[in-house]
């Protein structure tokens, strides 16, 4: 082979090389950046709550808070199992009142990473454990709702503990596949503590 022959063929691959790394180097920083945003959101939504429970002159707070696609984030005011998501299967409506079929999927309380403090926590990657869900019969405002609740756990947990904060309730909010990335959440001064809406 030539010295020409040698040269481009060398050129040729190099070419070739940069026009498939290039591609996917972009793809990659993409997904990166994707699950960055999320828990940068998130970062920003615990110093947020945490900022506004200790401003006495702030009644009321906004801010969008950005998720990925299938998380959660949950803020626990105790060690409860707390719903991250809510199905309901149907509802029937006869002159004695109406019931409901109602699923929740819940995550316990991640003792190891909040003590016994309220806690904030997001959760990136949901699995089903292998425990029997509980059934329960409940009445709600004249509705009797039969009610399946399945503990869930996670791969892909972080946790921050909200040790200067007083909840009114815990709180959660999930994103199901196919819905908006960004969502407005509110804090609001109440009697017995901040009260997180959305």
């Amino acid at each position: 082979m030539t010295k020409k022959g040698i040269v481009l063929n060398f050129l040729t691959s190099v070419i070739i090389a940069l026009m498939l790394f290039i591609p996917a180097i972009y793809v990659v920083s993409k997904i990166l950046h994707f699950n960055e945003q999320g828990g940068d959101s998130f970062e920003d939504f615990t110093k947020k709550l945490e900022n506004f429970a200790k401003d006495e002159a702030k009644p009321r707070a906004g801010m969008v808070l950005i998720m990925e696609e299938e998380s959660a984030v949950l803020v626990y005011n105790a060690k409860d199992n707390l719903p991250f998501r809510e199905i309901s299967f149907s509802e029937q409506y006869s002159p004695a009142g109406s019931f409901q079929q109602r699923e929740e999927y819940f995550l316990p309380y991640p003792e190891g990473l909040c003590g016994e403090v309220p806690c904030a926590c997001l959760c990136q990657n949901f699995i089903p454990t292998e425990k029997e869900p509980v059934y329960e019969d409940i009445s709600h405002d004249g509705r009797k709702i039969s009610l399946r609740q399945k503990e869930y756990a996670c791969t892909k947990l972080r946790c921050q503990a909200l040790e200067e904060v007083r909840l009114q309730d815990s709180w959660s909010i999930y994103r199901a596949e196919g819905e908006p990335k960004r969502m407005v959440v509110n804090f609001v001064k109440e009697i017995k503590g901040v009260k997180i809406v959305k």
